[in-house]
């Protein structure tokens, strides 16, 4: 696991998207008329992941593992990117002008959920069902486990609550939420790093004595302060710099871009 996570584990996530924000404008260009090729293309790299990883040990800390192939590697994690971007592109074409009651719209978000939920949940158990099978089953339980049971139900999620039309999208729209949602990147890239040295200083090993509520509390409050300041003293002036820099390049080079739209891409889940 070495190999792969480094001081702070989480980090692995934004080589794996570098790698994939690279290959972006590749994968967009002819995007509305070639998408179901890259999207059975990049489907197809899963499948040859799963083939790899079963000759692989599934976790090994000196060398590459079955866990960095299909958690880590961009040539596995690029389906949940390729289908992000069919996504914006389905919404932007035809979703989005569904105009559904509130009625309609809530029930639609809360079966949703109610989807999403189920498929984290039998994760674990399909995983080790599947782990039991000769051949390719433990590399495919593993990957069915941390993705490939999530990637239909929360497509599905994402395109009813990009909506906003029914109660539950309503109330996460409030501003406390859009600020939970805002700082969520800092949580993840932070969370480890407070957990393993100031929660549990001993690194997760086994026997550690759960720590009290109060220790509990200070450990989310520090949390939530440090991925607020991660968003407003680094991502946001980084973001409005990009901004700056692409407008400003924009204005020299007229019509040189194209105008198509371009579909947004979803980001893969850290399990």
């Amino acid at each position: 696991q070495s190999y792969f996570f480094s001081f702070n584990t989480p980090t692995w996530y934004l080589s794996t998207q570098f790698a994939l924000y690279l290959l972006f404008p590749l994968l967009i260009r002819n995007f509305r008329r070639n998408w179901p090729l890259k999207l059975l293309g990049a489907a197809l790299l899963v499948l040859v992941c799963i083939w790899g990883a079963s000759g692989l040990e599934l976790f090994s800390v000196k060398t590459i593992s079955g866990q960095g192939l299909l958690y880590v590697s961009p040539l596995c994690r690029g389906l949940e990117f390729v289908l992000g971007m069919a996504g914006g592109l389905l919404f932007s074409g035809k979703v989005a002008a569904y105009q559904p009651s509130r009625r309609t719209a809530t029930v639609a978000e809360v079966l949703a959920l109610m989807l999403a939920v189920a498929a984290m949940a039998a994760g674990s158990p399909v995983s080790a069902w599947l782990g039991q099978l000769p051949g390719y089953g433990k590399a495919l339980g593993f990957y069915m486990g941390f993705a490939g049971l999530s990637l239909l139900p929360f497509f599905l999620l994402i395109q009813i609550f990009a909506l906003g039309r029914g109660w539950v999208s309503r109330v996460l729209a409030l501003p406390l939420f859009g600020w939970l949602g805002g700082i969520s990147f800092g949580i993840y890239m932070l969370h480890i790093l407070l957990l393993h040295y100031y929660l549990y200083p001993v690194a997760l090993r086994p026997h550690t004595p759960h720590p009290p509520a109060e220790k509990i509390l200070l450990y989310w409050v520090m949390l939530l302060m440090a991925a607020y300041c991660s968003q407003r003293f680094v991502e946001t002036p980084i973001k409005n710099g990009l901004g700056s820099f692409l407008k400003r390049w924009r204005e020299k080079t007229p019509g040189q871009l194209t105008t198509e739209p371009e579909p947004l891409a979803q980001e893969p889940s850290a399990g």
